[in-house]
């Protein structure tokens, strides 16, 4: 099975990954700064289904979609081999910033309100993106021949 996971280290896909970070990157900081949705049902009922899910609260759907919406791109970045100044450390960290100066924003305008749980919810999700693709990396690199990708 750890073979199965040698293309981590394949230049096409964490090309791929580089494309996708910066794309739910975008994503990410345009709807944190647009009014909310509550219009788009589908994405509503699936996010208020986990928190159901996992707090018995469906009303924290909000938060779910905040730790999903940091985790993808905090994973994204980190298996893109995204490394600010050549440290990997620095991605959660920009991140985190970023998610607390867009919570700073909301205030800014009328249609939006920032929240301290939804920073709670952003850095929960920066950290498990950030973890599981590390451990994916690292389980990846157990009796692989070293030929990573150098982008």
């Amino acid at each position: 099975m750890i073979r199965q996971l040698a293309f981590i280290h394949d230049e096409t896909f964490v090309k791929v990954m580089r494309w996708l970070f910066v794309l739910f990157l975008l994503i990410t900081i345009v709807l944190s700064l647009v009014p909310t949705s509550e219009e788009i049902p589908a994405a509503t009922d699936i996010f208020s289904w986990i928190a159901l899910l996992i707090f018995g609260d469906a009303s924290l759907s909000d938060k779910v979609s905040h730790f999903i919406a940091y985790g993808a791109v905090a994973g994204a970045g980190t298996l893109g081999l995204v490394r600010p100044l050549g440290r990997h450390y620095i991605l959660p960290l920009l991140l985190f910033s970023l998610s607390g100066a867009l919570e700073l924003a909301q205030g800014l305008v009328s249609y939006r309100v920032p929240d301290w749980l939804d920073l709670l919810a952003n850095g929960t999700g920066v950290l498990s993106g950030t973890i599981s693709a590390l451990v994916l990396i690292y389980i990846s690199d157990i009796g692989v021949p070293k030929q990573k990708a150098r982008i």
